[in-house]
């Protein structure tokens, strides 16, 4: 039997943990978000969180995307104005989502 995965439960369910982890980047960087565009943002990672389970789309399973996405999302976030301060804000967001993922007993 194949397990069931449910879209809209996908969907809320990355939106949440996006908008939690966009909120706590904003908070170790100091930086005033709006809710506006932590939400906007988040929709946009919760999106490409459920087309990942599109079997055609191999694209988004790559490393490379993956890195490209975190990036993208991090320049609408933050708006940053340099390349540095673009992959400082980009490696928090990364680190911050580590956080979230489940450690192994």
């Amino acid at each position: 039997m194949k397990p069931i995965i449910y879209i809209d439960t996908l969907f809320l369910i990355n939106l949440i943990f996006n908008m939690l982890i966009y909120y706590m980047s904003a908070y170790i960087l100091k930086k005033e978000i709006s809710a506006v565009r932590i939400f906007y943002v988040g929709v946009l990672g919760a999106v490409y969180g459920v087309l990942m389970f599109f079997p055609k789309l191999g694209l988004l399973y790559t490393g490379l995307f993956k890195v490209l996405f975190m990036v993208l999302s991090a320049k609408l976030l933050f708006s940053s104005k340099g390349i540095m301060e673009l992959i400082k804000e980009s490696l928090v967001c990364f680190f911050v989502s580590i956080g979230f993922k489940k450690i192994p007993p």
